[in-house]
C-alpha cells in the first residue's frame, strides 16, 4: 500500500460532462473501459456515485470482493467531498468521478474544486476517511491543486485469477 501526495490536480472535463453513455456498459472492451461523470456535492449523490461505479466495476469483470473494496473506498472519498470540500460555501460544488479499467487495474478518481486538503480541526467526521481508503486500495494518490481542489486517485489491482469470469 502506498500513498503519494502530489502538487497538481489532473485536468478535468467541464462540469456535467459524461464520457460514457451507460456506466453499466463500459465504453470500450472489458479490458479497457472508461467512465466519467460529474455530480452535485450533496449527501444524496454519494449513493448514486457508489451504485454507478459498482455497476461499472462489475461490468468490467471485477470480482465481488474487489467490488466491495471499491464501494467502501469510493463512499469514503465522495463523503469527504460532501463534508469538507465546500464547507465554507453557501451552496454545494461538484464531485467529479472517473473510473478506468485497463491492464488488470481499476482506477477510480474522485475530485472537487473546493478548499483542498485542510487540517482536520473544527471539521465534522472522525478523520478516518483517508486511512480507510489507504487500507482498501492498493495505491492512493492525493493530488492537490494551487489551493483549490483535491483529487483522490485510488488504484485497485485486478489480477486475472481474481476477475469474475462469469461476466460479459
Amino acid at each position: 500500500m502506498q500513498a503519494e501526495m502530489g502538487d497538481r490536480v489532473a485536468e478535468s472535463d467541464k462540469p456535467g460532462s459524461d464520457r460514457s453513455s451507460d456506466p453499466a456498459s463500459p465504453a470500450a472492451s472489458r479490458d479497457h473501459a472508461v467512465f466519467s461523470q460529474t455530480y452535485p456535492a450533496v449527501v444524496e449523490s454519494v449513493a448514486e456515485i457508489r451504485s454507478t461505479v459498482v455497476q461499472f466495476a462489475t461490468r468490467a469483470g471485477v470480482a465481488p470482493a474487489g467490488v466491495e473494496a471499491v464501494k467502501l473506498a469510493l463512499s469514503e472519498a465522495a463523503t469527504n467531498v460532501v463534508l469538507h470540500a465546500y464547507a465554507d460555501l453557501d451552496r454545494p460544488g461538484l464531485i467529479e468521478v472517473e473510473a478506468t479499467h485497463e491492464a488488470g487495474e481499476l482506477c477510480v478518481s474522485v475530485a472537487d474544486t473546493g478548499a483542498g486538503l485542510q487540517p482536520g480541526r473544527g471539521r465534522p467526521g472522525l478523520g478516518l476517511g483517508l486511512a480507510i481508503i489507504e487500507q482498501l486500495a492498493d495505491r492512493v494518490e492525493l493530488l492537490q491543486g494551487d489551493g483549490h481542489g483535491l483529487r483522490v486517485v485510488m488504484r485497485f489491482a485486478v489480477p486475472a485469477h481474481m476477475r469474475d469470469s462469469g461476466r460479459d
